[in-house]
Order: C-alpha cells, then structure tokens, then sequence
C-alpha cells in the first residue's frame, strides 16, 4: 500500500489542475492585523471556521516539448532563479539532463548528460536533487557528488558527498543563501539535535535542534523534519510523522541559522484522530511551503477515512481497486504568520486518479508553485500555478 505521503503528493497535483481559479483575484482573503510574538513562544492554532480557501491559479506559463524533439521533455523536478528562470531535471529517459526554461516558459538550453567529465552526472538510475541559492547558482545533487553551476550555466565545482547522503530528500533539506547545506534528520546530524549545517563538500559547519530523549528511534523511519526555506536568516520546519502519541494535527517551529528556536505554532485539528498502520500515519505532513513576504506557511497533511483505518489493519488483502478511493483524504491549510490565525482548511478525497500525476512542489520565497502532468498525446507538460486565497 502506497504511504500517505505518497498519495498526497499526486492528489496536489490533481488539485491544481482542477480548482477554479477566476475568484482568486476578485475576492482576496481578509487578515488580520499583525500581531508580535515572544522568542521562544508557543502558539495552539484552534479555529473550526476560517475565513477563505485555497485555490490553484494557472499563472498562463507551461514549459512544453515538442514531439520532434526539438524541445525537451521538461522533466518532474522544477526550481526557479531570482531572473524567473526555470531549470527541470529528472526527464523521462534523459535523468541526467537539465533544461533551462526563460520566464514565458520558452526553452533556451540543456546541459549536464552522462558522464565522469566536468558538469556531467553518472548515470546509476538515481534522479537528481536540484537546488538554487541565493546567487541563482545552482546545486545539483547526483549520487556520490554535489555538483555547483554559475547563474550562466557554467561549471564551477564538484565535491564527493558522503556526509549528505540524504540531500536527495529534497523536502528535508534546502541549499541556503551562502550555498550551504540545511539537513533536517536527527539520525544524520549527530544523534542528538535535528537540524545540521554542511558545505556541499561535506564538512561539519553546526549542528542545533535538541532531539527529545523520549523519541523511539526508528531504523527505518527515523526522526526528520521537513525544512522550507524562503531566503534570509530563519527557516521553518515540521515533523513530517508523528513523533509522539499526543499528536493532534501539525507542529511548525521557526528557527534562526544560528540555531535560536523563535516560536511554534500547533495546530490541533478538530476531530483528529491518531492512527498508524503498517507505515501509513494519520497526520504525517506531506508538505510544508513558506512564503516569508507574503506571511504565509502553507501545509499539506493526511488523513484515514473511518473505512481506510479499518482497511489499513489488513493492508494484504486490499485490492487495486480499494486503494484507488476511499482511503485517505487530505488536509490542506494556509497559516497567517503574522497575525497567527488559520486563513484556511481545505479537506479534499485522495482517490484513483491522483495515481496518473507526479511530483509537484513551490519555488522559493513565492507561493508559486509547478504541476507535472501529460497532454493526451501523452507528452509531458509542466503547468505554473499560483497558491492564492479566496474569501468564502
């Protein structure tokens, strides 16, 4: 049976394909006024009525291929440069290149390849983690190498990478401003805090974060936060499963680069309820996007329907046909972290369809984000979308 996280993940894609979109600017959500937080403070985010919901606005730009070839497939991993750019990694049959999309989504280059030679990766079947810092070089993680590319696409440097082998796991780690490595896993910092600073060459900056001694280790599953990063001084981060049984919704903790806690916000979710079977968890975050300009954290969690707790209890005898619907629904959120209220709480049906899309994700300091999808023809197509509130 497919995890959570799994699923949620292609239902967002889905979801933005499908949302009307029109009312998003006609009908912005109202916010409250700014309200000041303590270093170190704890908000418990309560409400049952919010103000708005969440829609997906398509903002008109697609990176497309054409069936000559011509222009490449766009590939399922999308980051996007301070000049608007778009790079892709990870096309179908071709993992090893990048293409570099301009802002209208017109295509202008590729590069990368299989190879040992300077700015080719090897080709072991593994996808590319692709990441930009704050001086639109990008960082391209292949296994066993951390490769660095100028804002023109040329090759600056590679390093063996050990020490981050979980780099991959784009969700749980971010490249910051100065080109540094941000790890979200307990078990890959240094046993006792979550959250470790590396240069891409491996090396040891800091570590911050204390683990709970009370939190069971899990060789398989062990302790990590989601990490999103906007730019800047601090970062947010989350449990992407639950690490204790008093678990009652979502935990986001903002966090400084030096290691200061500045405050959590604790959503307890009405009627939730804490369920885990067979590595499927009732409230593991599937994603965590913030937009510090704009003052919003957006997140995305799941859910077992009454049925999908009772179906998960046997998960050998659940047919195809079962684990396409009814199972799951997905919580969708958007948190005003400035006044500290929830702006909205979405809940959506994670059913069959959600199967058919791939990846998605946000780009960096925007609630901007990227649909991986197929034409009818079936080429691959890369649709732009804007996360946007409406007023109910």
């Amino acid at each position: 049976m497919k995890t959570v996280w799994t699923v949620i993940l292609a239902l967002f894609a889905l979801s933005v394909s499908g949302f009307a979109t029109a009312q998003a600017q006609a009908n912005p959500c109202p916010r409250s006024a700014p309200r000041s937080f303590p270093v170190g403070s704890e908000v418990v985010v309560d409400a049952r009525e919010t103000p708005c919901r969440i829609v997906f606005r398509p903002t008109g730009v697609r990176l497309e291929p054409v069936a000559d070839g011509s222009r490449p497939d766009p590939g399922r991993s999308v980051v996007r440069d301070g000049m608007g750019r778009y790079y892709s990694a990870n096309a179908r049959g071709f993992l090893t290149n990048i293409s570099v999309w301009g802002p209208d989504g017109a295509f202008l280059t590729s590069f990368g390849g299989t190879g040992e030679g300077p700015g080719e990766f090897p080709s072991t079947g593994s996808v590319l983690a692709v990441y930009l810092d704050g001086h639109d070089q990008l960082h391209v993680w292949a296994p066993g190498s951390w490769s660095v590319f100028s804002a023109d696409q040329e090759f600056l440097r590679r390093h063996p990478a050990p020490a981050t082998r979980l780099l991959n796991r784009e969700p749980m780690s971010a490249v910051l401003d100065d080109g540094t490595v941000l790890t979200g896993s307990g078990r890959d910092s240094d046993g006792k805090n979550f959250f470790r600073i590396v240069h891409p060459d491996g090396t040891h900056l800091q570590s911050f974060g204390p683990v709970n001694p009370a939190i069971v280790w899990d060789e398989y599953q062990p302790p990590e936060k989601l990490i999103s990063y906007s730019g800047g001084q601090t970062f947010w981060a989350a449990a992407n499963r639950p690490l204790t049984d008093d678990w009652e919704g979502w935990v986001a903790e903002e966090w400084t680069l030096d290691g200061e806690h500045r405050r959590t916000f604790r959503r307890r979710v009405p009627g939730y309820e804490f369920f885990e079977a067979n590595g499927n968890v009732s409230g593991a975050m599937a994603f965590m996007h913030v937009d510090d300009q704009a003052g919003l954290l957006f997140v995305v969690f799941g859910e077992f329907t009454p049925r999908g707790r009772e179906r998960a209890k046997d998960p050998a005898r659940i047919t195809p046909e079962e684990r396409r619907s009814g199972l799951f629904t997905a919580r969708l959120e958007m948190l005003d972290l400035r006044s500290g209220e929830l702006l909205a709480s979405d809940v959506h049906p994670v059913d069959g369809e959600t199967e058919t899309f791939m990846p998605w994700g946000a780009f960096r300091g925007a609630m901007e984000g990227y649909v991986y999808k197929e034409t009818e023809a079936g080429l691959p197509v890369v649709e732009i979308v804007a996360i946007e509130l409406v007023a109910k």
